[in-house]
C-alpha cells in the first residue's frame, strides 16, 4: 500500500480514503446537493450558527464542460472583436507607458493611451481578420464555456459532523 494514503477514520460513519497532497484530508460527506445554491446555503446556516465552517469544503462532482454557441463568427464580428481586444489592450499599455513619464505623468498617460487604443484597435483588427481567414471556416461560430457539476457536496472534517449535523437540524 502506498505511503501517502490512509485508509479508514474511525470516527466516521462512511470510509475516508486521502492522500497527503489532497486539501480534503480527513473530511467526510455532510450534505450533497443538485445545486451550488443550496450547497452554499447549507455553509452559510453553519456559518451563521458559529460552527467553523474553516473545517468545511464544497466540493463538485461529475463535472462537464457546456459550451453554449452565441451566434455566427463572420469577418465583420472577427474585425470587431479584434478592435475592441485590440483597443483595450492599446489603451492599457499606453497608459502605463505614460505614467512611467515623470515630467507629466497625467496629459503624457492619456496622450499615450488615446494613441494606444487607436494602435491597438488596428493592430488587433488585422490579427483577427488573419485569424479568421487562416481558421479556413473550420469554427464559423462564437460562444461561451462554462463548468457545471451535477452534484455539489459540503464536506465536513470527521470529528465535526455531528456538529453539523446538530447545528443543520436546529434550524
Amino acid at each position: 500500500m502506498d505511503s501517502n494514503l490512509s485508509t479508514l477514520n474511525t470516527q466516521a460513519a462512511e470510509p475516508v480514503v486521502t492522500t497527503n497532497d489532497n486539501p480534503q484530508v480527513g473530511k467526510v460527506l455532510l450534505a450533497s446537493y443538485d445545486s451550488y445554491e443550496k450547497a452554499q446555503f447549507t455553509v452559510d446556516k453553519l456559518s451563521d450558527n458559529n460552527f467553523p465552517v474553516k473545517s468545511t469544503a464544497i466540493v463538485a462532482e461529475d463535472l462537464k464542460m457546456v459550451e453554449q454557441v452565441t451566434g455566427r463568427l463572420t469577418n465583420w464580428r472577427a474585425f470587431f472583436n479584434g478592435a475592441v481586444s485590440g483597443a483595450f489592450t492599446g489603451a492599457f499599455i499606453g497608459f502605463l507607458m505614460g505614467i512611467l513619464n515623470l515630467f507629466q505623468p497625467v496629459i503624457s498617460a492619456a496622450v499615450l493611451a488615446f494613441y494606444g487604443l487607436a494602435l491597438g484597435a488596428f493592430v488587433g483588427a488585422v490579427l483577427a481578420l488573419i485569424g479568421y481567414s487562416l481558421s479556413g471556416g473550420k469554427r464559423d461560430f462564437t460562444s461561451l464555456k462554462r463548468l457545471e457539476a451535477n452534484r455539489y457536496n459540503v464536506m465536513v472534517e470527521a470529528n465535526l459532523k455531528a456538529q453539523a449535523e446538530t447545528v443543520l437540524a436546529q434550524n
